[in-house]
């Protein structure tokens, strides 16, 4: 498909569908009485019903569906409902212009919702746990005022599954259980603050981390040690690491992974000697956002006497040989 076709209207789209396929548009988006019509009268109702009505509008504004589009302007095939006004162009699938212009144009909502979907995301992933009124703190560093009802609804309004991990108090990250971590413990120990706003928006995935040069020694010296060729292990100890400021958790993971041939056989502590500076580096769920205890490396002190006595039987050594 050439440039000049990429510039198709909803119009000029729809008149390349057959008349089963816009009728099959009408069911999928309950738009009535088009069993009787023609085709170019189907078109026009179809036509009439995405520009006239917010039905669409409000699918766009879903988290997997509008971000791409106000990204790349773009979308992959099996998007559901949208799909259908979609066309494709060298393998990917393209919003004809002047409908990406018509829900552009509105863009404010969905704008201000995808937002608040990537600030309660940041959140959950940074802490894994975290009360509402802890959420209050951090809406406020980001100039948002909240009620922890307003706090309660947003998260049930944006994710689905929130609701089973939602109590009084606050919510906590849904493969928090999953993991086995201490939720009593989690409720009574304070969060710490991030630095600001841009550190927390980071943590768009639970395994992202800070980079410094600990994180870079660390993924090279794993990546090198890799028996299956699969990198996903990097992100799987980060994980580990994010969950406990237990280094035995850690350790152990590493044993597994050695056990079942996914890591090279080499003793434990190499591979904790790059993993544990990372592990001091980054926040961590169980410390509520806080940082593991970094290990205070203790130097031997050697007996001065012992070194005296070395230097004066190594010159007295040296007196004989001259003689």
């Amino acid at each position: 498909m050439t440039t000049s076709q990429h510039q198709l209207h909803l119009v000029d789209h729809l008149k390349t569908l057959t008349v089963n396929d816009l009728k099959h548009i009408c069911r999928t988006h309950k738009i009535k009485n088009f069993s009787s019509k023609k085709k170019d009268e189907l078109v026009e109702m179809i036509n009439t019903f995405v520009f006239e009505s917010d039905v669409l509008k409000e699918k766009m504004q879903s988290d997997s569906i509008y971000q791409p589009f106000q990204q790349e302007d773009k979308v992959t095939m099996d998007t559901p409902d949208v799909s259908t006004f979609l066309f494709e162009s060298n393998g990917e699938v393209v919003i004809p212009t002047d409908l990406k212009t018509h829900l552009f144009s509105n863009v404010n909502p969905a704008s201000e919702q995808m937002d608040l979907t990537l600030f309660y995301r940041a959140v959950l992933n940074y802490y894994g746990y975290v009360s509402y009124e802890a959420i209050q703190k951090l809406a406020q560093m980001d100039g948002m005022t909240k009620s922890v009802e307003a706090i309660q609804r947003d998260l049930l309004t944006l994710f689905s599954d929130m609701h089973d991990y939602m109590d009084d108090n606050g919510a906590r990250h849904p493969h928090f259980d999953h993991f086995k971590l201490d939720l009593e413990r989690a409720k009574k120990t304070p969060i710490v603050m991030p630095e600001n706003m841009t550190t927390l928006m980071d943590y768009q995935t639970m395994t992202m981390i800070p980079q410094s040069a600990q994180v870079e020694r660390f993924k090279k010296f794993i990546e090198t040690n890799l028996l299956t060729g699969q990198s996903v292990i990097v992100d799987e100890l980060i994980r580990e690491m994010r969950l406990s400021e237990d280094s035995a958790r850690v350790e152990n993971y590493v044993r597994r992974l050695i056990k079942v041939r996914r890591l090279k056989k080499l003793p434990l502590a190499k591979y904790m000697q790059v993993i544990t500076p990372v592990h001091e580096e980054i926040p961590v769920w169980s410390l509520a956002g806080g940082f593991k205890e970094k290990k205070e490396v203790v130097k031997r002190a050697i007996n001065s006497r012992v070194v005296k006595k070395s230097k004066k039987r190594k010159k007295s050594t040296n007196i004989s040989r001259i003689k």
